[in-house]
């Protein structure tokens, strides 16, 4: 049985989740991209999702957003539908397009540790050694200039019916004290120190980078072939940026938020109008629970 999950409007996250089998099906390509784009931006429009940035790769995807509605659950159920459909029906997929396992979604709390995710999901494909700069990766990605992605319906799954075009819209997160140009341009030079230094220790390492050619030249099925070592610490719930006494309440919180749930679900199943405590989320939705 996994935990209960609290849905709280205004929470930021970043979201990770991962191809069946750790197969390539988000590869590069005009078509992917499009989809990622159009899925992406749909969901955003239709739950009012902020999105912060975001990054297909080959295998998995991040997007740092934040649930402005507290709606979080219905938007990832829409987001990836909409990218596995769309994918199953370009490669024949007969099952699975995204890994059984349930996506990885970490709050983030505090500037440090918005600002360090939102720059990790643009430098991913660095810091895998695959291209040397962001702006090589021939994937879907955000950069630090981008303020907004027009995105083109894909000719594959999403019907006429559809809009042409959608806009994505990208927005500092909320901790942000500033502007979105200096928010901008912070990442761009955050990015950049991120990308000189990576490249240093690989050169000094004799590591090249593969390089968008040899990625584009990867096959959908193809999976990596190192050994995936699941860990149980691989998915935490709560992001701090280091700040140790943050982290202590927040855990604290969380805690006797989960103790307050388990009470009123106990509760719950004998009386109905029991009232379950501020962020249940599945039982209110879908069950017409109350909650305080």
């Amino acid at each position: 049985m996994t935990l209960p999950r609290r849905i709280v409007p205004g929470t930021t996250y970043l979201i990770t989740r991962r191809c069946a089998d750790r197969r390539m099906h988000l590869l590069p390509s005009p078509l992917m991209n499009r989809i990622y784009a159009y899925a992406l931006a749909r969901a955003q429009l239709k739950h009012g999702a902020a999105v912060h940035t975001f990054g297909a790769m080959g295998n998995h995807s991040h997007e740092v957003v934040t649930d402005v509605r507290g709606v979080l659950p219905d938007f990832l159920r829409d987001f990836h539908r909409e990218v596995a459909l769309a994918g199953k029906a370009i490669y024949g997929i007969p099952e699975n397009f995204w890994s059984a396992e349930k996506p990885s979604v970490v709050e983030l709390h505090g500037a440090i540790a918005q600002n360090e995710k939102a720059v990790y999901v643009m430098l991913n494909p660095v810091r895998a050694g695959l291209v040397a700069r962001t702006t090589l990766w021939p994937g879907a990605i955000s950069l630090p200039e981008t303020r907004r992605v027009v995105a083109q319906r894909p000719s594959v799954w999403f019907s006429d019916l559809n809009e042409d075009t959608l806009t994505l819209e990208l927005t500092p997160p909320p901790t942000w004290k500033g502007d979105a140009d200096s928010w901008h341009a912070w990442l761009a030079d955050e990015l950049k120190r991120r990308e000189d230094e990576i490249g240093r220790e690989r050169r000094a390492a004799g590591l090249p980078f593969l390089g968008a050619a040899k990625v584009l030249a990867q096959k959908p099925f193809d999976r990596p072939r190192n050994r995936d070592v699941l860990r149980p610490t691989r998915h935490p719930t709560l992001a701090t940026g280091g700040d140790g006494a943050l982290m202590r309440g927040l855990i604290a919180g969380l805690r006797a938020w989960r103790r307050a749930y388990y009470d009123a679900l106990g509760r719950w199943r004998i009386d109905k109008s029991t009232v379950f405590p501020f962020g249940t989320w599945w039982l209110v939705q879908r069950a017409n629970a109350a909650f305080g």
